[in-house]
């Protein structure tokens, strides 16, 4: 969806440090887009496309990030806590939603003379 290149500039130091590794950022990466097509029901090319998903994208990559350092201040943890939170509404408000149709009646759709 994004790639480390275009988001680097969003994360903070410890994050970013940490998806430095492109191993690990292929990993956190992947979790992070399966959240967000499976809540908004959009494949990876669709979200790109849409500029709410790359905060939504950030907020989860630094959330998987601080869930595996060990001993993070509760500053960076209630941080990150928060723009889960956050990103969490923005995939929400942001859900693909069907087409609305119209019902009507069809004149003479059940007429007939015999």
């Amino acid at each position: 969806m994004f790639t480390y290149n275009e988001i680097e500039h969003l994360l903070s130091k410890p994050a970013r440090t940490a998806l430095a590794d492109s191993e690990k950022f292929a990993q956190i990466s992947a979790s992070a887009e399966d959240i967000m097509t499976n809540i908004t029901g959009y494949d990876e090319t669709e979200l790109a496309s849409y500029g709410w998903a790359k905060p939504a994208f950030v907020f989860l990559l630094e959330y998987f990030v601080y869930n595996r350092i060990e001993n993070i201040t509760q500053e960076f943890q209630a941080k990150a806590n928060k723009n889960y939170s956050i990103a969490m509404d923005i995939l929400k408000s942001n859900k693909k939603s069907l087409a609305a149709s119209k019902l009507g009646n069809i004149e003479g759709l059940y007429e007939s003379e015999f």
